[in-house]
């Protein structure tokens, strides 16, 4: 099987992943929270973990990854304020 080496952020190496349950694999991403006009920073995380899908689903089989994605505008989750609001939050 082919061997995924991931960057852990925590230990700042790369480590061998190993999941919990190699019948099923399972992955969460929370979406964006954009507050103002969207550029490409608000795709990254998005692109990034569709690519680390489509590799999981490569090597363990296409049953057997989960990706759950939670994308949700900033007005339908509560968040009311724009920019500005944070910006003078923490001035």
């Amino acid at each position: 099987m082919t061997t995924i080496k991931l960057h852990n952020s925590m230990s700042r190496q790369k480590e061998v992943f190993a999941p919990i349950d190699p019948n099923n694999v399972r992955m969460y991403l929370c979406g964006p929270t954009v507050y103002d006009r969207a550029h490409i920073g608000n795709a990254r995380n998005v692109i990034m973990f569709d690519v680390l899908f489509r590799l999981l689903r490569q090597v363990y089989g296409t049953d057997h990854v989960t990706y759950v994605r939670c994308l949700v505008s900033s007005v339908s989750s509560g968040v009311r304020h724009g920019p500005g609001h944070i910006r003078a939050k923490f001035h």
